[in-house]
């Protein structure tokens, strides 16, 4: 019987670094994104009207979407690593949305 021993190498360490430095990148820039919608409401709001957005959408986007992405930038500081391929798509889902 052949037995294989299993180390954690250099080459999972430095995948796992990979991982973390973009998890911190990208709720960075999430969190400066919402920070700038928040801080700048009214011309983030005006932009969604500009979008050709009905006026009882654009004013619950304002909010909700600076709110979206916060919880996501909090959502990949905070997940279990179990939870970081959804907390990744849900990033990249929002990305793309906009």
């Amino acid at each position: 019987m052949v037995r294989r021993v299993v180390r954690r190498g250099v080459g999972m360490e430095s995948a796992s670094m990979l991982v973390f430095a973009l998890q911190v990148l990208l709720a960075a820039m999430l969190f400066a994104a919402a920070a700038g919608k928040a801080l700048r409401s009214d011309e983030f709001l005006a932009a969604l009207r500009l979008s050709h957005l009905p006026d009882a959408a654009a004013l619950p986007l304002a909010v909700a979407v600076p709110v979206a992405e916060a919880a996501l930038g909090f959502w990949l500081l905070l997940a279990r690593p179990t939870q970081l391929p959804a907390a990744f798509a849900a990033s990249g889902a929002l990305l793309l949305l906009f």
